[in-house]
């Protein structure tokens, strides 16, 4: 045997470790661009993660706010927030404008819409809300029904803008005691439940294709 096999004979009886440790560095170096990418990916499962937690925590405020603790079962809310998650680049940086004459009322759901880097635009008035509509593009609005001291001023101030041409989705988000309401001409849809809202803001945004 040579000197040098002789030497790598020892080397392996002397230090086993040493010899793994090499190794293990060999395919480090040979793989270091696949383990940049699954480091790379992650970090974002983990700040995901956050951002799922963050929206869990408004959803369920919201809920509770409501008083549909009872009506909102884990199940669909799991279903809402797996879906905003998967629809998260969809959604960032779209334009919804909420017109609502108590705003705090919505703080939850705007927490969580916010959560995915939606920009929200508040209005109190039909007037406030026309105004916003003329002068930026929207990719949805939301709105209450009874604003301004009339039962059904929203549905009026929607089914009103065609003739102005200002058209866009709308969503009808109610009070919990409206539930049931039939959804009105020009609304793409109309709910009290948080989770459901969200629903409707996912599939104006995959109709849309923003």
């Amino acid at each position: 045997m040579s000197d040098a096999s002789s030497l790598w004979v020892e080397l392996v009886k002397v230090s086993p470790s040493l010899l793994m440790a090499l190794v293990v560095i060999v395919l480090l170096i040979a793989n270091a661009d696949a383990i940049a990418r699954l480091l790379k990916k992650a970090s974002k499962v983990s700040a995901l993660g956050i951002e799922i937690e963050a929206s869990a925590a408004s959803l369920d405020k919201a809920v509770e706010l409501r008083g549909l603790d009872n009506v909102v079962s884990h199940r669909a809310r799991m279903a809402v927030l797996r879906r905003l998650s998967a629809n998260a680049a969809l959604l960032r940086g779209a334009r919804v404008l909420w017109v609502d004459d108590q705003p705090p009322n919505n703080r939850n759901e705007r927490a969580l819409l916010e959560t995915l880097e939606l920009r929200i635009d508040l209005a109190t008035t039909s007037a406030a809300a026309e105004q916003f509509l003329r002068n930026h593009h929207y990719l949805l609005m939301l709105t209450d029904v009874r604003r301004e001291g009339r039962p059904d001023e929203g549905i009026r101030f929607v089914q009103g803008l065609p003739a102005k041409g200002l058209l866009l989705p709308a969503i009808g988000y109610v009070g919990t005691d409206q539930g049931g309401l039939a959804r009105p001409a020009f609304f793409f849809g109309m709910t009290n439940r948080p989770d459901e809202l969200m629903q409707l803001v996912c599939d104006v945004a995959q109709r849309e294709g923003v």
